[in-house]
């Protein structure tokens, strides 16, 4: 009997831990899962007190308790707290869930899977579109740089800091980033669009290219878009970062040291002696012709030196018998001038203005100091020199703005006679100056005999008549406003053509002895 109870008490002892055991093993997992989270156990889905709902992370094997999930809530955000409440648990512990794939729901709990929709649904969340639904791969709205103040004094223009040029003969620009769509009109070479995005559209094989440019424009007071497959336009910009950051250093070298340039325009001066046997340029790719030596040494060793070009800005460091010794501000090192080649005439003590021509660009900047500030008061296509038979590259660097003139002539290539001018010229190096759009004469030409016809006595030409074409007078047909060809490529003899209001502008603005001209590549 007494048996019998042992036996009934053990049974009944079972029964109970056996009831008791899983109840208690779910409240600590959910007492854990509350100290992990940091909050209360939540005990309602809808928060009144911030306007949001919460979502309680549900055991996924509990078919029951997803009912529980708001009506608010997706798929995509049941999957997002599931991976928020494994990473509290760690790695370790979602490894020993042993969780699998839940047939019926059809979410995955599988922990490498679920970083991988996560990574997904990041990078989609990143994806940007724009107004006309496609993906946008870059904008073009870089702001000024940090100290630099635009407050334009040239208007006759706008023009965009991000823009692209047509170099062929034509493009089509298109209501989408795909041929698929219309086309609305067509540029033409030497056109300029203002840019505003990067967006992906129909990619072509040959170019290994889906990438498409927005456009914009103005036709009739409005606005226009379009886009235009980027690989067939030449993207380009005002580069105002670098170009302030050269403008602030010079100004800094400028003002702390005695100023000079070289001069010898035209070998004025003389010719400087042959870098190292070669009769045209040296090392550095700066030619010889009006130029001036700069040596290492002061020893005239012409082995040892390079050249420096007309017009280019100097810090006078010493002067010794025969030398300069200078530091030219875009030359590494220190170099030793013979005077002669060294003028300070209207040297700048105060640097005020500076304009930057940007050669990559085929575009410049224009910068003024005032009121302890600098101001980008204008910016405007250009182009400069080319590199060919007749003509020469403009030369990187800092320069003196050395003269300024109405207007200066020009010779033709082959004939070498005068063929037009160009008006309102800065000169800042050799013969390179800073203009309006070239104007060609229109020759009055007339013919002169030079030698009567000759005739024997049977009436016989014995000798032709010579007669010779000369030019008597150039009418001028006047000044040109604007070109096609201006901020496209290289053109020029080594000059920087300007729009011809704009030219005007920067010779009625500039004064001699507080300006620089800075070409940079």
């Amino acid at each position: 009997m007494k048996r019998n109870r042992l036996w009934i008490g053990f049974v009944v002892v079972l029964v109970f831990g056996l009831v008791l055991t899983p109840l208690r093993v779910h409240l600590l997992i959910a007492a854990e899962g509350a100290e992990i989270e940091g909050t209360e156990p939540a005990t309602s889905l809808d928060s009144e007190e911030e306007g949001t709902t919460e979502v309680l992370i549900i055991d996924t094997e509990d078919e029951s308790s997803a009912e529980e999930l708001t009506e608010e809530s997706t798929e995509e955000e049941a999957i997002e707290a599931e991976a928020t409440g494994d990473e509290a648990l760690g790695e370790e512990a979602v490894k020993d869930q042993g969780v699998e794939e839940d047939q019926d729901s059809g979410e995955v709990s599988d922990p490498a899977e679920i970083e991988t929709i996560h990574d997904e649904k990041r990078l989609v969340s990143q994806i940007e579109y724009n107004e006309d639904g496609h993906e946008v791969l870059e904008k073009y709205d870089e702001p000024l740089p940090e100290g630099l103040i635009m407050e334009l004094d040239y208007t006759d223009y706008w023009v965009s800091p991000q823009y692209v040029v047509v170099l062929s003969g034509s493009v089509n620009i298109r209501k989408g980033p795909s041929t698929e769509f219309e086309v609305i009109r067509r540029g033409y070479y030497g056109e300029k669009f203002s840019l505003s995005e990067k967006v992906r559209g129909e990619y072509f094989s040959k170019s290994d290219s889906d990438e498409w440019f927005k456009l914009f424009w103005w036709e009739n007071g409005e606005m226009v878009s379009g886009y235009v497959y980027s690989p067939i336009v030449s993207p380009r910009e005002f580069r105002f970062s670098e170009m302030f950051e050269k403008v602030t250093d010079l100004k800094v070298a400028v003002d702390a040291t005695d100023t000079g340039y070289i001069y010898n325009v035209g070998n004025s001066v003389g010719r400087p002696p042959r870098y190292k046997g070669q009769y045209l340029e040296d090392e550095y790719n700066v030619p010889r012709y009006q130029a001036a030596p700069a040596y290492r040494e002061a020893d005239w060793d012409a082995s040892n030196m390079r050249y420096m070009q007309d017009g280019i800005l100097l810090a006078i460091l010493e002067e010794t018998e025969s030398f300069y010794k200078v530091n030219a501000y875009d030359y590494e090192g220190e170099y030793y001038v013979p005077k002669r080649y060294v003028t300070r005439r209207n040297a700048i003590e105060d640097l005020k203005q500076v304009i930057v021509v940007d050669i990559a660009n085929q575009n410049q900047g224009t910068f003024e100091y005032r009121d302890g500030m600098w101001h980008l008061i204008s910016y405007s296509y250009a182009t400069t020199g080319a590199d060919s038979k007749y003509k020469e590259p403009t030369i990187p660097g800092s320069y003196q703005v050395i003269g300024k003139q109405d207007f200066f002539r020009y010779r033709d290539d082959i004939t070498k006679v005068i063929a037009g001018y160009a008006p309102y010229a800065l000169r800042f190096n050799g013969g390179a100056f800073i203009h309006g759009v070239p104007v060609n004469y229109k020759l009055v030409k007339q013919t002169f005999v030079i030698q009567e016809e000759i005739l024997d006595e049977e009436g016989n030409v014995i000798q032709e008549r010579v007669t010779e074409e000369r030019i008597v007078d150039r009418l001028d047909p006047g000044h040109i406003e604007y070109s096609g060809s201006l901020g496209t490529v290289p053109l020029s003899h080594k000059c920087v053509r300007n729009i011809t209001s704009h030219a005007k502008f920067l010779y009625d603005w500039v004064v001699l002895g507080e300006a620089s001209v800075v070409v940079i590549d």
